[in-house]
């Protein structure tokens, strides 16, 4: 699924009740990737596909806040 920059690995980990390591393992680079690209082809297990997709602007939103709440 392609996303745009914001997203973070460990909210979409949390929401989604995935092990970071698990996402991590299937989306090696994914930081370096968002750096360099407007895009990135998340990948996900099959069947989180459809729960990513249903909560895609709720996981955006509460990684954008925790991005803010960082810096």
């Amino acid at each position: 699924e392609p996303i745009e920059p914001g997203f973070r690995l460990d909210v979409i980990a949390e929401r989604l009740n995935i092990s970071i390591d698990t996402l991590q393992q299937l989306n090696p680079n994914f930081e370096h990737q968002l750096t360099l690209y407007a895009n990135y082809n998340l990948t996900l297990p099959a069947h989180k596909m459809q729960e990513f997709l249903l909560y895609k602007a709720e996981i955006l939103n509460l990684s954008i806040e925790k991005n803010i709440s960082i810096n």
